[in-house]
């Protein structure tokens, strides 16, 4: 909860979608080691925002060059079971993230 919440990231992103660059994400991506758990959270957050987006379509492509994905909450420290899985991005929904 270092940045507000779920609630408030996804608030965040929904104002900025517009001005990412989908590009210069590509370009992020190869050069850091960001968790793929992280990105997987993020890609299921942008799929939320705005369903048809570059972003996410980019994420996706990252995270195929990979490992398999594997299960990871949207909620790090929340329960892991009793709660349905994205089939795309392997998010356990243990929370529900409201947009606007």
């Amino acid at each position: 909860d270092r940045v507000g919440g779920l609630n408030r990231v996804s608030q965040v992103l929904s104002e900025l979608i517009d001005s990412m660059d989908s590009e210069r994400l590509a370009r992020v991506l190869e050069r850091s080691e960001i968790a793929p758990a992280y990105l997987q959270r993020l890609g299921y957050i942008l799929e939320k925002v705005e369903e048809n987006n570059s972003l996410k379509e980019v994420l996706t492509a990252f995270l195929q060059k990979g490992k398999k994905l594997q299960r990871v909450p949207l909620k790090p420290k929340g329960r892991r079971t009793g709660y349905a899985i994205h089939p795309h991005w392997k998010i356990i929904e243990n929370v529900r993230i409201e947009i606007g």
